[in-house]
């Protein structure tokens, strides 16, 4: 009987380890075909380096067709990186096809995008639809970030989230959004701007208001710190276009020229004054190496919402300060002011009471006319520093000035939902402190549990054995 009893666990004992085999192996099955339509990874990092944002979620669930995106690497030069982030806007989309070309072994594919303009090396992506086009370069993926002391660190910054949606927004859009810079008043260059809303698939353009009109297609108009001043009919063409719903965005300068026809214009027709000074913070927490140059606070609007959910700064040099008069028809918001400890100085003597203004400064306000119908009559955006799009700070990944410069386009675009927020991600270590609390917790879970668990499991199995 003892025997028989024994054969039959040890066949129970076969039957069970077999069902467990089989078992694994059809859930390895399972989990290698539900790999490319399911997030199998959880994101557990302070800045979901690991998942989509939403933007790209919506800009992925709006594709009404095929987006194919071409990964131009030879087997082995494959970014890890990348490849994670390609997984997961696989799993994210049916419209989107991904695939990988080798452009060694196939120089044809390669060659197509070349003639188009497009550079192909190691790890370049293409995406396309149709007859639209986007390449984006593998150096383009990563950001650097400079550090109070004048330090360098390069790849700091993971962008490719943002550079392949918009890239696949572009693409799947029918068409392209068109801004327009002002020249012919010695205005500051325009090209870091510029690159930088071509990444966002806005094209630029120039207009010279002296002889020509402002174009009936553009979106949206950009005075950057001009240096000479507006005739009386550039600034009719001016009120013209605002008048008709459109949006401007003005920058200065605290080296700019007095401008008396376009500054008694802005005052008068927005209640916006110029002051002819130089902001000095005085805060040190707020100071970057000069008191010119300083981290201002922001205030929550259309413009700033990308950088207030980020809690991110935005860097101001070589400010002027702005007064801002209520107007009847005009809402003004301040979007971004010194702190309460700061100064402004006007003039060559400092000693000269009327020559400083102390106190919380505005430097960057957002003002929407509108009729007393509510009709809409235009949407100016001024801000006291155009140094803000420096390119040395709108590459920066760890400030926000791109985003506001985003943010400004689509709010006087009136494009505020266009997925133009989706900042650049740290790679940077980052040190998980833990309490005595904690820790303890983790030794109990991780060391003497499991242990315990075991042990307790143990006993009752030999205690079970010796009752048989």
């Amino acid at each position: 009987m003892k025997i028989k009893n024994k054969t039959k666990r040890t066949l129970s004992s076969v039957a069970f380890l077999a069902a467990s085999i089989a078992a694994i192996v059809l859930f390895n099955m399972i989990v290698g075909a539900a790999t490319d339509k399911i997030q199998l990874r959880w994101d557990l990092t302070e800045n979901n380096l690991y998942a989509l944002t939403d933007e790209t979620k919506a800009v992925l669930d709006g594709l009404t067709e095929d987006v194919t995106l071409y990964y131009f690497v030879s087997p082995g030069q494959e970014e890890a990186q990348f490849v994670r982030v390609l997984d997961m806007y696989r799993v994210a989309s049916d419209k989107l096809k991904i695939v990988q070309i080798d452009p060694n072994k196939n120089p044809i594919d390669a060659r197509r995008f070349t003639e188009k303009g497009i550079s192909i090396q190691q790890n370049t992506l293409v995406l396309e639809r149709g007859t639209r086009c986007k390449g984006i370069a593998p150096q383009d993926m990563y950001k650097s970030y400079t550090t109070q002391s004048g330090e360098t660190w390069n790849n700091a910054y993971f962008a490719m989230e943002g550079v392949v949606t918009r890239a696949i927004a572009y693409v799947a859009a029918s068409d392209t959004r068109k801004v327009y810079f002002t020249e012919g008043h010695d205005e500051a260059n325009y090209s870091a701007v510029a690159k930088l809303l071509l990444d966002e698939n806005i094209e630029a353009y120039t207009v010279d208001l002296k002889t020509e009109d402002i174009p009936s297609d553009v979106d949206a108009l950009y005075i950057l710190s001009p240096m000479t001043d507006f005739t009386e009919e550039e600034i009719l063409k001016l009120e013209a276009f605002l008048s008709t719903g459109k949006g401007t965005h003005i920058t200065f300068d605290a080296n700019n020229d007095v401008l008396p026809r376009f500054e008694k214009y802005l005052q008068e027709f927005w209640g916006v004054t110029m002051y002819h000074d130089v902001v000095l913070e005085t805060d040190s927490s707020r100071i970057l190496n000069y008191h010119y140059t300083f981290i201002p606070d922001l205030y929550a609007h259309a413009v700033t919402a990308s950088l207030m959910e980020g809690n991110r700064g935005m860097i101001y040099m070589f400010a002027r300060s702005i007064g801002l008069t209520q107007m009847e028809d005009v809402s003004v918001s301040v979007l971004a002011a010194t702190t309460g400890a700061a100064i402004s100085r006007h003039g060559s003597d400092p000693n000269v009471t009327e020559n400083i203004r102390e106190g919380k400064l505005p430097v960057s306000a957002a003002l929407e006319r509108v009729s007393k119908e509510g009709y809409r009559r235009g949407r100016l955006v001024v801000s006291g520093s155009n140094h803000i799009y420096e390119s040395t700070l709108l590459e920066e990944g760890s400030i926000a000035n791109r985003s506001f410069l985003y943010g400004t386009t689509n709010y006087i675009s009136y494009e505020e939902d266009a997925p133009l927020s989706i900042s650049p991600k740290s790679l940077m270590m980052r040190f998980l402190v833990l309490s005595d609390g904690m820790t303890t917790f983790f030794i109990i879970v991780v060391c003497i549990l499991p242990a315990l668990i075991f042990f307790v499991a143990g006993i009752l199995k030999w205690r079970r054995r010796r009752h048989l």
